[in-house]
């Protein structure tokens, strides 16, 4: 059994169909005699909805990547040299190419029977947001089997004018599948407080 193809037919494939393939394929294995493949098969995740819609672009519009590919650099480049209107002309053209992208999304969403939440449309925006200013994202999400949203690095975003950066929910590693921290636990209220009535 080919590991990658069996990656990619997961991550390429319908969400809804994920655990029955993913058990499928690791019962497959393991009759194969291939425990160590069984096991590293049974612990792939399953996207979540956000990660999912970006593994379908990525997959069924690969034209669009190139775009992505090409501002990304164009970005990367501007900043280098620190030209003003070139970052400004970047940062516009940015803003188009995500427009594009949130409207394919809601397509495939659509095609797909999936209903798009305020929090899944945000990881996607997210995820292509990092991938437009961190190399190391870009090649993340150009793999086309995220399990998580990519969170942008908040130094790198703030390097760009035009560009906004909420608060890092998720650190991107290509060595290893993407990590959510946990948010910080509110303090407890001080005991000598009195009620409020």
């Amino acid at each position: 059994m080919d590991e990658n193809a069996v990656v990619d037919e997961l991550y390429g494939g319908s969400r809804d169909d994920f655990l029955p393939t993913r058990t499928e394929r690791a019962k497959q294995a393991r009759a194969a005699g291939d425990r160590e493949l069984a096991g590293r098969i049974a612990a792939l995740r399953k996207p979540t909805v956000g990660a999912w819609l970006v593994n379908q672009i990525v997959r069924r519009y690969p034209e669009q990547l190139v775009e992505v590919e090409k501002l990304a650099e164009r970005m990367r480049a501007a900043h280098q040299h620190g030209d003003g209107e070139r970052i400004r002309a970047a940062g516009r053209d940015r803003q188009v190419l995500l427009r594009e992208l949130d409207s394919l999304v809601r397509q495939v969403a659509d095609a797909d029977g999936l209903r798009l939440g305020a929090d899944a449309a945000g990881q996607v925006t997210t995820t292509f947001q990092a991938a437009l200013v961190d190399p190391a994202a870009l090649r993340t999400v150009l793999g086309g089997t995220l399990a998580v949203a990519v969170e942008q690095d908040a130094d790198l975003i703030g390097l760009l004018p035009d560009v906004d950066a909420p608060a890092p929910m998720w650190t991107v590693r290509p060595d290893r599948p993407v990590a959510r921290t946990p948010a910080p636990k509110p303090a407890a209220p001080a005991e000598t407080q009195a009620p409020v009535e």
